[in-house]
């Protein structure tokens, strides 16, 4: 695994990586989970976000508005796409293609949806928002990277900006704008790999600063096949502050993608009070990306299954 680091005043400086064997056994309990079955169906209001509604019978705290948004922690649960139509993007369930009896949630982005200058982008996302002192988390979710990622890994340039996750803590437009983003990355004749960074904004917007940044070019990214992520973050300084991921294969084979101490909120921020919006499944990218994978007659499509959020105070043994 590879670090690169830096660091903004502010918070005292302190190990950014986690020493080996440090214990990562808060008390956490489980808020919400989903498999994506029952009644849970996509309710789309408008171009620009929608609804998951229903709930999977014997499965306990996965009622998307009575759990979710009715539950002590978080806000609201929306899909946002910012812009376009079902025919350019659009979030659905499907049929798992290892096991047709299981129902999942596919993201699909067929073209650019989205204007901006100079070219238009791409993005569906899960947003949480408006969470109450969401200071400590960690979630797991299945993923299947289908078929539009195995053709990235032929396309002759870098990739920098292909988001499957980001938190908030605050949110943009905002004083004292942060996020901590997963990512993939990939060099011009490489092949994919997973890379993380913090990162701060001026309230009135502008470029984004790093404030520190992990890259892992060793662990698998594996395609067309189930794997697990799990995320866990705690809100703190460069001395106390957590952000971990890992991979798990299909066969149970873990893997440490991030282990990182830093600042997970801005580092000038005299008050955090907590991730306030997280997007825990995310597809956010380039148009230009989303053209390449168009042309050679795919689209990006990921999807997810078993999705599970717990909350908790955190110490680190």
């Amino acid at each position: 695994m590879l670090f690169f680091i830096a660091v903004l005043p502010g918070c005292s400086e302190g190990p950014l990586c986690l020493p080996s064997g440090a214990s990562l056994e808060p008390d956490y309990e489980v808020r919400f989970q989903s498999g994506f079955g029952g009644s849970v169906e996509v309710i789309e209001r408008e171009s620009r976000d929608a609804d998951i509604v229903g709930n999977e019978e014997g499965l306990y705290l996965s009622d998307w508005q009575a759990d979710l948004e009715g539950g002590p922690t978080f806000g609201d649960g929306k899909l946002f796409f910012e812009a376009g139509n079902r025919g350019q993007r659009d979030v659905n369930m499907v049929d798992d293609p290892a096991d047709a009896s299981n129902r999942v949630m596919q993201f699909w982005i067929g073209e650019p949806h989205v204007p901006q200058a100079p070219q238009d982008k791409a993005r569906i996302q899960l947003g949480i928002r408006n969470n109450e002192a969401l200071r400590t988390f960690r979630y797991s979710v299945k993923v299947r990277l289908a078929e539009g990622f195995s053709v990235l890994e032929e396309w002759g340039k870098a990739i920098h900006w292909l988001t499957l996750a980001e938190f908030w803590n605050n949110a943009p437009a905002e004083e004292h704008t942060f996020r901590v983003t997963l990512n993939l990355n990939k060099e011009q004749d490489g092949p994919l790999l997973w890379n993380s960074h913090a990162q701060t904004q001026a309230l009135d917007g502008g470029p984004w600063t790093d404030v520190w940044e992990s890259r892992n070019g060793t662990a698998p990214v594996p395609l067309d096949e189930w794997f697990t992520i799990e995320v866990e973050l705690r809100e703190g300084c460069a001395e106390d502050g957590l952000y971990r991921v890992d991979l798990v294969e299909l066969d149970g084979t873990r893997h440490e993608l991030m282990a990182v101490r830093g600042s997970t909120h801005h580092p000038r921020d005299p008050a955090p009070d907590g991730f306030r919006s997280i997007n825990p499944l995310k597809l956010y990218t380039s148009g230009e990306l989303v053209n390449y994978v168009k042309g050679e007659g795919e689209a990006l499509r990921v999807l997810w299954d078993d999705l599970s959020i717990a909350t908790g105070s955190a110490a680190v043994d």
